[in-house]
């Protein structure tokens, strides 16, 4: 790849999310394919002009300046055929009015506001996940359909599928910010599906790890897009992205030499990354402050994300902090999930006997049905006080019912830790 080429294809990926996002805004949602082909010439032109004329001194102005003309022909060309953004089409109905307000729409200031449009359409909650995703990597970014496919293991023609779908459903969606009444829940929608992209980077096999750790950057830029919108950011949102530091500050102590997961308490802490966890504390002391706007989900996550943080060694951790947070956030949430952790917490902290009372009043969940999980639990809180000979028996009893061959390793060795040191 020539030095032209990998810079056109940079760009593509920081610079294609922001004019879609303003192309959109001017053409009307309705008219998608109109604004991602501007784009694409917009790319090619680029590619073609710098490779025979040099590479500009600002390229990102350029691909702007060219966006722009490129939008100007196409409204020029089919302005009695085509109908644009309803706001808009009154202005661009003659040509002076059509390029002030070009103009004007592709300022700074507006392209981030359109920024904040795409994001909250993108995470809809008409949407289903199974197209939200591959429509949030295209659009907010950046990625080819090739690259979508690949990071999601899934056919090309399935991925385009999916996006047609979204769009189809997105039609006839106004592309503006939610109103003071929808904004709450229009907030949590975002903050839920910016959580599960960063997941799918941070929870990747670490054989793709350097490829999808652009999902965690890209989801970790679109909450700090969000704050710094101040009428829009609350409490969650602040510490949605301190959670987001605090899981980064530990992604290299994760997994071992082979790729696979190493326990918490066997994590090498020297190597949890110093400068992200102040990050996350710095955010979490400013979500501290906007008890107004009252507390999530992701605000409890960040704080217990945070007792890990804090301390040097697994010996440390707070354990009756982290479980009085986990009662907190099962109060907010009613997730059995969330009550299998708090049953750990729990124990940690000194009352065995009621967690393992607690997880076996679990395993009855329907919830539970198919996992192996409340079994797992149930033998590391036997082992921790000390039961051997239940321990292995719901050992043995989770590996029969779930859980891979390395998962089944880490248990047993987990247990035989417990159990000697107990």
């Amino acid at each position: 790849m020539t030095k032209c080429e990998q810079l056109v294809a940079e760009l593509q990926l920081s610079q294609s999310p922001r004019l879609f996002a303003v192309l959109v805004r001017i053409f009307g949602v309705h008219n998608f394919d109109l604004a991602e082909d501007v784009l694409q010439e917009a790319f090619f032109k680029a590619l073609v002009d710098w490779k025979s004329k040099g590479i500009p001194s600002n390229p990102q102005a350029w691909l702007m300046q060219t966006a722009k003309n490129r939008a100007l022909d196409c409204i020029r060309q089919s302005r009695t055929q085509r109908k644009y953004a309803q706001d808009l089409s009154h202005f661009l109905e003659s040509e002076w009015t059509a390029n002030t307000t070009l103009d004007s729409e592709f300022t700074e200031h507006r392209i981030k506001d359109d920024q904040l449009r795409m994001l909250f359409m993108c995470c809809h909650q008409q949407l289903s996940s199974e197209n939200r995703l591959p429509f949030m990597l295209k659009h907010l970014c950046g990625l080819s359909i090739n690259a979508i496919a690949k990071a999601l293991f899934t056919p090309e023609a399935t991925i385009k599928k999916r996006l047609l779908r979204t769009r189809q459903k997105l039609h006839d969606y106004q592309y503006t910010l939610p109103s003071e009444s929808e904004l709450p829940q229009a907030l949590d929608n975002v903050h839920t599906a910016l959580y599960l992209l960063f997941n799918e980077g941070f929870h990747a096999d670490p054989k793709d790890m350097s490829e999808k750790r652009i999902f965690c950057r890209d989801a970790m830029g679109l909450v700090d897009l969000l704050i710094d919108e101040n009428s829009i950011a609350n409490q969650d949102t602040f510490a949605l992205l301190a959670l987001m530091y605090f899981q980064m500050a530990r992604i290299e102590s994760k997994n071992d030499q082979q790729g696979q997961p190493i326990p918490i308490d066997l994590q090498k802490r020297s190597i949890w990354n110093k400068d992200m966890i102040f990050k996350g504390c710095t955010l979490l002391e400013l979500a501290d402050k906007l008890t107004i706007l009252g507390t999530g989900r992701f605000y409890l996550e960040a704080h217990i994300a945070y007792q890990h943080c804090k301390v040097d060694s697994f010996s440390q951790t707070p354990w009756f902090d982290i479980y009085c947070l986990y009662q907190q956030l099962f109060e907010l949430t009613g997730s059995p999930v969330t009550q299998l952790n708090l049953a750990v917490a729990q124990g940690y902290s000194g009352e065995i006997s009621a967690a393992i009372e607690l997880v076996t009043a679990l395993s009855l969940d329907p919830v539970f049905k198919q996992s192996h999980l409340p079994l797992a639990t149930l033998a590391h809180l036997n082992a921790l006080q000390g039961n051997e000979q239940q321990a292995w028996q719901f050992a043995k009893q989770a590996n029969e019912k779930g859980g891979d061959k390395h998962q089944q390793k880490i248990m047993m060795a987990q247990i035989q830790r417990l159990l000697v040191s107990s």
